[in-house]
């Protein structure tokens, strides 16, 4: 299968990659071209023939309007979907009126795959449905021309038997127009001896529908004589597409020809009876013998000469209520007459079950019974698809009465014709008050609201929606999904009132974090810099006082300790100049960068150090060995890391120092882990990465190196986890985003 082919169109890189990301998360096999201009837009609609074009709103030099009108003029067949950021209800409405199919909000991206696969679900079903139509044209053109240049006439007539419907042939045939005949009785125009038989055949009509029954009738003519005519008339008021009596006669005059005819006739509806396998029977009381046409027997599946008597022919239906049902059908149309119109199970004479329909009418005379016969079909497949139909039916409303969302289902009249418990308990309105009912009937406030409009758009453009929306009555927030169906709409809703307040307590919590840390950011910042002058004076004097000779010893102690004390308040001052510094490098340009060539490079600048304490260094970046990302960085992420497994090394044990990395679907993990001292994290876990946080006083250092790294990690977009036991050694996994094989 060819890959779909999508069409870009998005100025901003990283965007373009998390809908990428998104797509390839939900196994689409594809392959993309994102573009950012008009130019290259145009180029990519006729060149790199798309299956469907994705659009942002917003771009330096045009926007998604003026893209869907190019997308328009190329007569392209395809979704067009606009992915943009929040936007509002009537901006929604008219992009999705001039043509766009669908829109996606930039950061409910996960809505994207389902919303991809509908659009080319829609254009799909457009395809069939035009290639149908087409084909029905055909058909009734071709029809109609059979209609049209047939020599046979062809009369339709109503219940009422009023004339509907006339072919050419009629008014060659009886001189009459159809303007003439229209509405008008057939009975009218039939010769008066001919009456009793035209109601014979109606009620024969009418006991065997879609049977077709022979007749012959005496027309009048427009000139006033009579014509014999003679033909078939079928019943196929029960067919919705015909819902009339199609009388087809010819004149007697070409007796030969009609003959013909009619033998052609009979051929055609034998083959239509073999095609649908009905067949026929009859049960001859008087002779007490039974008759089954070929069809018959083949649904049977006996030899052509089986001759089946009563009791046979009993006795292939299945024991139990199948044999029942015919014996008692069959004995009451005997004794009153009436209908036989029955749906059982036969086992065949090879030992197969088989459904059939049998269908009955008892002919009396002098009120005795004489004949029973009519048709028999064979129904195994429609019957065993409606059996697995209802049974789907009964699945499906086990189903969707266990989910835990809210579920009802409108027909294309806005009529409720189902409603789960779910769908009572969070809308508070019982099932049986609602079923057979109009929705607008009932929620009438509704009328004009988001959900109004939402269900109207999915009805009319045939495509899913879904929002989210509070319902003020309920005082309640709920998540909707509208899907059209062929049989109108299914809605599914649950209750996210908690999950809303959640957010908004969670909003809320953030706005705090951010602006408690632009606080200690400015408060580090004053401190930093509005200190440094005054620091730096209490040293100058500190240092030109120590060297004055006419202080006594009393004062130079005291000048000792201040001096002390003024230079570890300049080394906490530099080291929050050097906190700040790291955040604000940020900015610096991301390169490619080999992570085994980073630590070749460190090894190399501290040989020393590692010679000295016999250091093993064990790299494996098999799994990934490149990262976009800031080098510098990265490379103090590195530096750090390694120095420390150096320095907290395990006394009498070779420091052993493992490197690897490993990539999950959109990640590169780089996991650090030696055999040191460790860490108590039951003891220190909230502090390990702390600012002046130090564990082990035996081994000088200042506490800013997990700190730093750490903020480093996280300036790029990473996590850094730690996982250590006392004299175990300790392990730092390093997670970033992998954005190296993005389109």
């Amino acid at each position: 299968m060819n890959k779909l082919r999508i069409l870009h169109l998005e100025d901003v890189h990283s965007d373009a990659e998390l809908v990428s990301r998104f797509l390839r998360k939900s196994k689409l096999d594809f392959v993309g071209l994102v573009v950012d201009n008009r130019e290259n837009f145009i180029k990519g609609l006729s060149e790199f023939m798309p299956d469907v074009v994705l659009s942002d709103h917003s771009l330096p030099s045009f926007n998604s309007y003026e893209a869907l009108s190019i997308f328009q003029k190329t007569g392209l067949k395809i979704p067009f979907i606009l992915i943009t950021a929040t936007i509002s209800e009537e901006f929604a409405v008219d992009i999705i009126k001039r043509g766009a199919d669908d829109y996606i909000l930039k950061d409910r991206l996960e809505r994207l795959p389902t919303a991809l696969q509908n659009a080319l679900d829609k254009f799909g079903l457009i395809k069939d449905h035009q290639k149908n139509l087409e084909e029905l044209i055909r058909n009734e053109t071709l029809f109609r021309a059979l209609i049209e240049n047939s020599h046979d006439a062809i009369t339709l007539f109503n219940e009422n038997g009023e004339w509907v419907y006339q072919s050419p042939s009629v008014e060659r045939l009886t001189g009459f127009s159809f303007i003439e005949l229209a509405g008008k009785k057939v009975s009218t125009y039939i010769h008066a001896d001919d009456q009793l038989n035209y109601v014979a055949v109606l009620d024969r009509l009418r006991m065997f529908p879609d049977v077709p029954v022979p007749f012959r009738f005496r027309f009048l003519h427009k000139q006033g004589h009579f014509i014999s005519a003679e033909g078939t008339i079928t019943n196929l008021l029960k067919d919705e597409s015909i819902n009339a009596f199609i009388m087809n006669y010819s004149d007697n005059t070409e007796r030969i020809q009609a003959e013909n005819e009619r033998r052609s006739l009979e051929e055609l509806l034998d083959k239509a009876n073999n095609l649908a396998r009905i067949g026929s029977y009859e049960l001859d009381l008087v002779n007490n013998t039974l008759y089954w046409s070929a069809v018959t027997k083949e649904i049977h599946e006996v030899e052509n000469d089986y001759q089946p008597d009563l009791q046979t022919a009993v006795d292939f239906y299945k024991e139990g209520l199948n044999r029942k049902a015919i014996m008692q059908n069959m004995s009451e149309a005997i004794s009153d007459g009436i209908t036989v119109d029955l749906e059982l199970e036969i086992v065949t004479a090879k030992g197969n079950d088989r459904w059939i329909r049998i269908i009955g009418e008892a002919e009396f005379l002098h009120g005795k019974c004489i004949k029973l016969g009519g048709s028999f079909q064979d129904i195994d497949v429609r019957k065993r698809a409606e059996i697995e139909a209802l049974k789907a039916a009964q699945e499906k409303n086990l189903i969707l009465e266990s989910i835990k969302d809210g579920f009802y289902a409108l027909d294309h009249d806005w009529i409720i014709t189902y409603w789960n418990k779910e769908a009572e308990h969070i809308l508070g309105k019982k099932r049986e008050d609602v079923i057979g009912k109009n929705l607008w009937d009932i929620y009438q406030d509704a009328i004009g609201t988001i959900s109004y409009i939402k269900l109207y758009q999915s009805a009319r453009e045939n495509n899913m929606q879904h929002y989210e929306r509070f319902n003020n009555e309920l005082n309640i927030w709920l998540e909707i999904s509208i899907y059209p169906s062929p049989n109108g709409l299914s809605v599914f809703f649950k209750d996210i009132t908690e999950r809303k307040l959640a957010d908004l307590e969670r909003i809320k919590m953030m706005d705090d974090i951010l602006h408690r840390n632009r606080d200690l950011e400015q408060f580090s910042y004053i401190v930093s810099h509005n200190l440094r002058a005054p620091v730096a004076n209490i040293i100058g004097l500190t240092a030109e006082l120590s060297e004055h000779a006419a202080v006594s010893d009393e004062v130079k102690d005291l000048n000792k300790f201040l001096s002390a004390s003024v230079n570890q308040l300049d080394n906490v001052i530099r080291d929050l100049n050097h906190v700040l510094q790291v955040k604000g490098q940020i900015g610096e340009k991301k390169e490619k960068v080999v992570l085994s060539k980073i630590i070749n490079e460190i090894l190399f600048s501290i040989k020393d150090l590692v010679d000295l304490e016999n250091v093993e260094i064990r790299m494996d970046f098999s799994a990934g060995d490149e990262l976009s990302t800031l080098k510098s960085y990265l490379y103090s992420i590195f530096y750090n890391l390694i120095a420390n497994s150096i320095k907290y090394r395990q006394p009498g044990t070779l420091p052993v120092i493992e490197i690897k990395s490993e990539t999950t679907e959109d990640s590169l993990l780089i996991t650090f882990k030696d055999n040191g001292i460790g860490i108590d994290l039951e003891k220190y876990s909230e502090q390990v990465f702390g600012l002046y946080k130090r564990f082990h006083q035996h081994v000088e250092g200042k506490g800013m190196g997990l700190f730093m790294v750490k903020t480093q990690v996280e300036a790029l977009g990473g996590f850094i986890t730690i996982n250590s036991s006392v004299d175990q050694g300790t392990e730092f996994t390093l997670e970033f985003l992998n954005t190296l094989n993005e389109f």
